[in-house]
């Protein structure tokens, strides 16, 4: 994701509108003692780092274990002399699940790696000219699913796949309504077809979480039927724009996404920038944090607003937004307590442990079963 284009987007534009017994219930039909959110981090993936190492470490720190890990993919079709789909559709998903994480893939029709992506993507997508690349993304993900064992946590093996997210943003390829719910129903009648179900493979529907430039996110939704989860996406710009709490930035779109369906809610990216004017607070940073992982931990809040998902977008980069609360290893360690890195400075964002998410949330981390949250 281009955050600078968003938030210069955002400036022109403005924003408009041990085993355990399973049971098999819709999320709404939660009652309020379990209520409970899966918790999510979405850190880098790279063969330069054992990806798996670094989140370990993180939750080390933060004494919190995560139930989701989030990844990206664009449509690399290549088969030679790189060929992305057995890594990020079998791979990637088989070892974070092999951990204990539910795989959680960004996946959007992007050729950008290869080529400049097509100004009629959808239509190339819905017209079958990558049906080879989705066959070989399905054989992966099946691949992955029938190898993977059952978690005591959260039942069969699964995948959610954020399919083409943040649609309601103008410079997206696939931004317009009606070719985005062709590309949709039609890549999600693939994996169908295929013989990928929707209690293991899950798609969420995830716009950003205002709309810039574009029509209401509304117009994009393809129906219940293709759908299972619902998501959202949205920041804290500090000094790139205005100062807002997490309640500030979500609240309207989380009420809007309720009164389109009644599907569970995750918020699939949050984060926060150390930004005030010109200079970095890591103070003001860490206070953001508190907050919101307060407001995260408050099982009302997730009632209101059928929140089952919060995921934390722990990149920071020197020309996008400074929401990373950890580097890696190749330039720091969790000795360094949790940096934050922008245009080259590190700021420390101390006690990032002690203002993490509550004992109870997470499912994981609690050791609850989760199977009610999938239907």
């Amino acid at each position: 994701m281009n955050r600078r284009k968003i938030l210069k987007s955002m400036l022109l534009f403005g924003a408009s509108y041990p085993a355990l017994k399973f049971m098999n219930l819709n999320a709404n039909s939660l009652d309020d003692q379990n209520i409970n959110l899966l918790t999510g981090i979405c850190n880098e993936i790279s063969y330069k780092i054992k990806y798996l190492n670094e989140l370990n470490k993180f939750e080390d720190y933060v004494g919190h274990k995560h139930d989701i890990f989030h990844f990206f993919s664009m449509f690399d079709y290549r088969s030679t002399p790189y060929d992305m789909v057995i890594p990020l559709f079998y791979t990637i998903p088989l070892n974070l699940w092999n951990s204990g994480r539910i795989p959680l893939l960004s996946w959007y029709p992007s050729t950008g790696a290869i080529e400049k992506t097509p100004e009629d993507m959808c239509k190339r997508i819905y017209t079958g000219l990558f049906d080879n690349y989705l066959a070989r993304c399905c054989q992966s993900i099946k691949e992955y699913l029938n190898i993977a064992k059952a978690s005591p946590i959260y039942g069969s093996p699964k995948i959610f796949i954020r399919f083409a997210h943040e649609m309601n943003i103008h410079y997206r390829v696939y931004s317009n309504p009606e070719e985005f719910i062709k590309m949709w129903h039609y890549v999600y009648n693939y994996l169908r077809n295929y013989g990928l179900n929707k209690e293991q493979v899950l798609f969420i529907f995830s716009p950003n979480c205002v709309d810039l430039n574009t029509q209401p996110f509304e117009n994009y939704y393809p129906g219940d039927d293709y759908t299972e989860w619902l998501g959202l996406d949205g920041y804290n710009w500090g000094g790139h724009g205005s100062w807002k709490s997490f309640f500030e930035i979500f609240d309207e779109p989380m009420s809007r996404m309720n009164a389109l369906s009644n599907k569970p809610l995750g918020i699939c990216e949050f984060g926060t920038s150390a930004k005030i004017k010109n200079t970095f607070n890591a103070s003001k940073k860490s206070l953001w944090l508190e907050d919101t992982f307060k407001w995260l931990s408050n099982k009302e809040n997730l009632k209101r607003y059928n929140l089952r998902m919060a995921v934390y977008f722990n990149f920071s980069k020197q020309k996008d937004i400074d929401s990373g609360i950890y580097l890696h290893s190749a330039r720091a360690t969790v000795n360094n307590d949790a940096l934050n890195h922008s245009d080259n400075e590190f700021k420390t964002i101390k006690s990032l442990n002690e203002i993490y998410y509550k004992e109870n949330i997470g499912f994981l981390n609690a050791r609850q079963n989760a199977t009610k949250v999938f239907s």
